[in-house]
């Protein structure tokens, strides 16, 4: 399962006028982080690793901490993985 999480985003030194795109900016995209706890009913849950993704290669990275909680695989997202994607998988 691939998982983002981001609310705003935007390219540095992107402008904006009310509505109106006015330039588009160059990268990095500047991202502001989601933090959240995640709890996901999934079949063996225990068999289960969530990994934070590089945003450009989509390679994997840290894995993120999870355990099993009342038969839900449990996590934490924010800003300490500095990633906006994440890999749920067996």
């Amino acid at each position: 399962m691939l998982l983002a999480a981001v609310a705003n985003a935007r390219n540095a030194d992107q402008k904006c006028a009310g509505r109106r795109l006015e330039n588009m900016g160059k990268g990095p995209v500047l991202a502001e982080p989601v933090a959240a706890r995640l709890s996901l009913r999934l079949d063996a849950p225990a068999a289960v690793r969530v990994y934070a993704l590089d945003t450009l290669s989509g390679q994997r990275g840290a894995p993120v901490p999870a355990k099993v909680e009342g038969g839900m695989l449990t996590f934490r997202v924010g800003a300490e993985q500095k990633a906006i994607y994440y890999e749920v998988s067996r």
